[in-house]
């Protein structure tokens, strides 16, 4: 089937502008393993392990004045999670001569950004869905009553703080019928505090009970999540360049590395397009003993306050 292209001079005397699909949660998850992927051979296995690091547990005493009395010695002993690129997003079109020629003003914004547009949203929306399905231990249910956002979310603070969570950037992240709630909440403090990414800008709506909130429309609409980045490990690596194709570049789109590539398809006279990035996302569970990380685990990084129309939680929690 054909592409259908808006006409050049359709273009120009159009008002309409064209809406994108919000891509956060990339920038708002744990990025740091990417590092490990950028050589020129990746982990063994494609999985990177990230180290839990032991704990002494509190200090011990030594008797006061017996000469009797002994030095005890404890080990350290580190754990592991790991994170593995596992998932090839892609997105592939073919374009007739024709269309190239007659049909396409502004290869960037009529070929190039949809494509990026589309890959950078497969991801956003896979995040959501290891966030949402997450194995919590804590979830809260919101009152729909003056200052409930904010009282759910001090509560689900404490939680956070009580397990040794980080408060350096903490964030939180609202679907739409959540986010009405919230501005409508006295508390919420209204800043822009987002960094310099303007997604990121757009996105948030405010600060409340030390959370950065942002909106996000590929979670469920009256839920809330509140995590620290490291509560999701997340990694993205572009393809090495196509070595058989005339064409091969690098992109970026939401803070996503991408590979582009062109190919001539000889047989009907038309070149595909292709953009696609490896990715792999999972949850850090700590240590229910912070002594022995290989022992029992739990997710206590994030937490997820449910409205009262809030979707059930996907199966298998």
């Amino acid at each position: 089937m054909a592409h259908q292209f808006l006409k050049p001079e359709v273009i120009g005397n159009a008002a309409l502008g064209l809406i994108k699909d919000e891509v956060i949660l990339p920038n708002l998850v744990y990025r740091d393993a990417e590092t490990h992927y950028q050589g020129q051979v990746g982990p063994r296995g494609d999985t990177v392990q990230i180290p839990i690091r032991g704990s002494l547990g509190d200090a011990r005493e030594l008797a006061w004045r017996d000469a009797s009395r002994q030095i005890v010695t404890d080990e350290i002993k580190d754990g592991t999670v790991s994170i593995k690129l596992d998932t090839y997003l892609y997105k592939a079109v073919g374009l007739l001569r024709e269309e190239q020629t007659l049909d396409i003003a502004d290869y960037g914004a009529q070929v190039l950004s949809p494509m990026t547009n589309s890959v950078a949203y497969g991801a956003e929306k896979r995040i959501a869905a290891a966030i949402e399905g997450a194995p919590y231990v804590e979830s809260i249910d919101l009152v729909d009553a003056e200052r409930g956002t904010y009282n759910a979310l001090v509560d689900a603070r404490k939680f956070l703080r009580k397990h040794g969570v980080p408060r350096d950037g903490l964030v939180a992240i609202a679907g739409t019928e959540a986010v009405a709630r919230a501005l409508k909440d006295p508390t919420l403090i209204d800043a822009n505090r987002s960094g310099s990414d303007s997604t990121l800008r757009e996105a948030a709506i405010g600060r409340i009970a030390g959370f950065d909130l942002f909106e996000s429309d590929v979670i469920d609409d009256d839920s809330i999540y509140l995590f620290h980045p490291t509560a999701f490990p997340t990694v993205f690596r572009a393809p090495a360049p196509a070595r058989s194709v005339p064409f091969s570049a690098s992109v970026s789109g939401g803070g996503i590395a991408m590979s582009y590539w062109e190919s001539l398809n000889s047989q009907n006279d038309s070149d595909r397009a292709f953009l696609g990035t490896f990715f792999g996302v999972n949850t850090y569970s700590d240590p229910v003993d912070g002594t022995d990380p290989t022992g029992d685990k739990e997710f206590v990084r994030a937490v997820r306050i449910q409205g009262p129309n809030a979707e059930e939680p996907p199966a298998g929690e």
